[in-house]
């Protein structure tokens, strides 16, 4: 395995990071990893993960995350997960061996959202300071009727591995990757502004995440949403 040399954290991401999950949480910069194998850091297996909000509407609460696979193939594998409110969200790993979001459905709202290309969650082949951009667009569809378009629009993405930092939750000591991603554009009457930061182990999967995300579209969507969450047992 290939890796770069420790480098520290950004402060400016250091802050953001450390305003939802507290100081000390986030420990020693370390060599990190080429990423080689993402699904391997992501961990698409049917265990059951327990997180606990630590920032959001439902700060203070643990809640119960899976994936359950949805189509097994020789060179790709389609697993969905649960949001909470009726959403789920859809996960493909690559005949490349790159893990991503392919879209989201919304029972409550009663639209499914098409990302092309898809979300970038884990890019095989990558190093620490690797950048990536991409426009995806976006389709927003009647979920009963899913030939009827009800938005359609654009997310710039950038798409950045920060490096790997030694990190301390409830659930242990991890050694992780960072990777950083921003989205900017349109959709529909939206203006989406989103940042999210997440943090994954070898052979454990995503160990905290924090986003902060804006949102405005008159009255329609609540302006800003900050949701931070780390891992408060091992899977099982």
């Amino acid at each position: 395995m290939d890796f770069s040399p420790a480098f520290p954290l950004a402060e400016q991401d250091r802050l953001v990071i450390e305003k939802s999950l507290g100081k000390g949480m986030v420990g020693e910069a370390i060599a990190a990893p080429k990423i080689e194998n993402p699904a391997t850091y992501v961990e698409l297996t049917t265990v059951n993960r327990t997180y606990r909000f630590l920032a959001g509407p439902n700060r203070g609460k643990d809640e119960i995350f899976r994936f359950f696979p949805m189509k097994q193939g020789r060179s790709s594998a389609t697993w969905h997960y649960d949001l909470g409110g009726g959403e789920v969200g859809f996960v493909d790993v690559k005949a490349d061996g790159n893990v991503v979001i392919a879209g989201i459905q919304d029972s409550k709202e009663g639209v499914v959202t098409q990302y092309s290309p898809p979300e970038p969650v884990l890019l095989k082949g990558l190093g620490a300071g690797d950048e990536k951009k991409l426009r995806m667009l976006v389709r927003v569809c009647d979920l009963k009727h899913p030939d009827d378009l009800t938005h359609e629009g654009w997310l710039d993405v950038v798409y950045r591995y920060l490096g790997a930092y030694r990190l301390k939750v409830p659930a242990g000591t991890y050694d992780t990757v960072l990777i950083k991603s921003t989205f900017n554009g349109e959709i529909g009457p939206a203006t989406v502004d989103d940042t999210q930061y997440r943090f994954f182990a070898r052979g454990t999967g995503m160990v905290a995440t924090v986003e902060q995300r804006d949102v405005s579209a008159f009255l329609v969507y609540r302006p800003h949403t900050e949701v931070a969450k780390v891992l408060v047992t091992k899977p099982n």
